[in-house]
């Protein structure tokens, strides 16, 4: 990583139940306590922490929560889209679960300056292609709403 100038993003998770294959609980770093305590112990500038919002819902805690428990020494990158709180939906913000306004101001509080990608491509799936410029516009317009909110 350091040879490259490359850093590696560790995610929070969910997992399938392994007797309920429709049901969608915590993995591996699913919890931010966790997820903030494994990138500690690995203690290198090279690993830094990705937080999911909507594996956030999926594992039952709130995004502003994980964003305050990971702080700006750790959260560096995001992955933002909504979800249903049962399924991974990645859904555009604003249209499921999530309470965006406490999550944007738990990043203005921390000074959060990582990347903010959007995985809502969902919100895509049922646009004709004609209509697809303007559908993704739409999801900027989004996007940049919210950079608007942290800064």
């Amino acid at each position: 990583c350091e040879r490259y100038g490359i850093r590696i993003a560790v995610e929070n998770m969910w997992e399938r139940h392994p007797l309920k294959n429709d049901t969608l609980i915590p993995s591996v770093l699913g919890f931010a306590e966790e997820h903030a305590a494994f990138i500690r112990e690995l203690d290198s500038e090279w690993i830094v922490g990705c937080l999911d919002i909507g594996h956030t819902i999926i594992c039952g805690e709130r995004p502003d929560k994980s964003i305050r428990q990971l702080g700006p020494d750790l959260l560096r990158a995001l992955h933002v889209h909504d979800s249903n709180g049962y399924e991974d939906s990645h859904a555009l913000p604003y249209t499921m679960k999530t309470d965006w306004a406490a999550m944007l101001q738990a990043l203005a509080d921390i000074g959060y300056e990582g990347d903010f990608t959007f995985e809502a491509n969902s919100f895509l799936d049922h646009y004709p292609e004609d209509f697809l410029p303007r559908a993704l516009q739409y999801m900027c317009d989004v996007g940049r709403y919210m950079v608007g909110k942290i800064v």
